[in-house]
């Protein structure tokens, strides 16, 4: 697979041949392109306006594209060498807000976990954490919540930190491991982030089992980890295993709810029963209080 851009830029072409040298060449305007076939990459940087660090983009655009050579020549992922390019640009020249990737190999992205959610809004800075993961459970939040938590308030469990290109990194790589989640339903803020975490701690416990899956995501339910939607049944999952692939389908509460209706394993005419008994004695008991009351008066009365 090549690559190609055009236009106004100010980028550089590497290239790293069968023998690992690394070339890296200088282009401004025009077409500049990556041959099919070959080992390499184009970064294009510039400075935004209002950036503190102005100023910086020449250097650190050719430190990047040499760091990037060097990272192909001894054969790191595509995927890592990304991530490790986007926190490199982030923390030297100062653009650092997602932003987001794409495996064009994989056809999977990072979706809107990096995005600003309005427009003409800065979006995550990609060189600050992202969340803190429970590995046993899957309860996750995101920063600056994060710093609220040192160990796992639902399994007390210790929590993993991971930077934004850490979890740009994950979720872009193909690996035994690696889940795809898709959410569907409600776009309530956080729910896909935390029902990806809860769905990946699942299948690395359990496999891709679309009972065990919804049980796992009924559990952070119940437990308040997720919350405004309905409990989910296998049925509401597309699970598959070959594409390492889950789609997760939720019923949005109504009138603002957070948390579902309980499902009581008793017969609500048995709760009725139960309530005319506990009614009946409450009147035994205030029948008992003045029956007492009046003992105690005739007994005074008859003492005196």
């Amino acid at each position: 697979m090549g690559a190609a851009i055009g236009g106004d830029y100010n980028a550089y072409l590497v290239v790293v041949d069968d023998s690992g040298t690394i070339r890296v060449t200088h282009h401004e305007g025009g077409v500049v392109q990556l041959p099919q076939g070959s080992k390499g990459a184009i970064i294009h940087l510039r400075n935004s306006q209002g950036n503190p660090k102005m100023g910086t983009a020449d250097r650190v655009r050719r430190e990047t594209a040499v760091n990037i050579g060097k990272m192909i020549r001894d054969g790191y992922p595509a995927t890592y060498i990304v991530g490790k390019a986007m926190e490199e640009v982030a923390k030297d020249s100062g653009e650092k807000y997602g932003g987001g990737a794409v495996n064009l190999v994989s056809l999977i992205s990072t979706g809107d976990m990096f995005v600003p959610k309005e427009v003409n809004t800065t979006g995550y800075p990609m060189d600050e954490n992202y969340s803190k993961v429970c590995l046993d459970c899957g309860w996750a939040t995101g920063y600056p919540d994060a710093e609220n938590y040192n160990v796992c308030p639902i399994c007390n469990h210790e929590l993993e930190i991971r930077s934004a290109t850490d979890v740009l990194i994950n979720e872009i790589t193909i690996s035994k491991d690696a889940v795809s989640v898709s959410v569907y339903g409600s776009e309530k803020a956080g729910l896909s982030d935390i029902t990806r975490e809860v769905v990946k701690a699942s299948v690395k416990k359990y496999g891709y089992n679309a009972s065990t899956i919804a049980g796992s995501i009924n559990k952070g339910i119940n437990n308040g980890l997720i919350v405004g939607v309905d409990y989910v049944e296998p049925s509401d999952l597309n699970v598959k295993p070959d594409v390492r692939a889950v789609g997760v389908y939720y019923n949005p509460l109504p009138n603002g709810r957070t948390s579902p209706a309980w499902n009581l394993p008793i017969n609500s005419m048995v709760l009725t029963i139960l309530g005319s008994i506990q009614t009946a004695i409450g009147f035994v008991l205030i029948v008992l209080v003045v029956f007492r009351t009046r003992l105690l008066k005739s007994f005074r009365d008859r003492v005196s």
